[in-house]
């Protein structure tokens, strides 16, 4: 290997910013976004609020459908009030019976659905 002075190529030197440690431009976060306020943060605000408005409606129209449901049924079918066992009225059934266990499946459906949307929306705002 020659040296730098005898008319052969110079050593090879490395060169290194001083502000290695500065801060990155290009990467701009997706929570920067929601804080400044911006179009596209108004637009993540608002489908996550969408999503959460579509399942909050789906679970009130399931209860209705239950609430409503029951009531409906032995009003129609009168023949229905006379099947409880034990000679306990079908009613005292459906309303003891039936609608705690809907109602906590439909509880824990709701309480997965709504972790699953926070969740998305979570890893959304972390990609880049």
């Amino acid at each position: 290997m020659t040296s730098p002075g005898r008319g052969g190529s110079p050593r090879r030197v490395r060169v290194t910013s001083p502000r290695s440690a500065a801060h990155q431009v290009g990467r701009r976060s997706r929570y920067r976004d929601l804080d400044e306020e911006t179009l596209l943060g108004e637009v993540y605000v608002d489908s996550i609020l969408q999503a959460q408005r579509r399942l909050a409606g789906s679970l009130i129209i399931g209860i209705v459908l239950l609430v409503v449901g029951l009531p409906m049924v032995l009003l129609f079918v009168p023949e229905a009030l006379d099947l409880g066992p034990f000679t306990v009225p079908a009613s005292w059934v459906g309303l003891g019976v039936l609608v705690y266990p809907i109602a906590l499946l439909v509880t824990t459906w709701y309480v997965r659905a709504a972790e699953r949307v926070e969740r998305e929306f979570a890893e959304l705002m972390d990609l880049p």
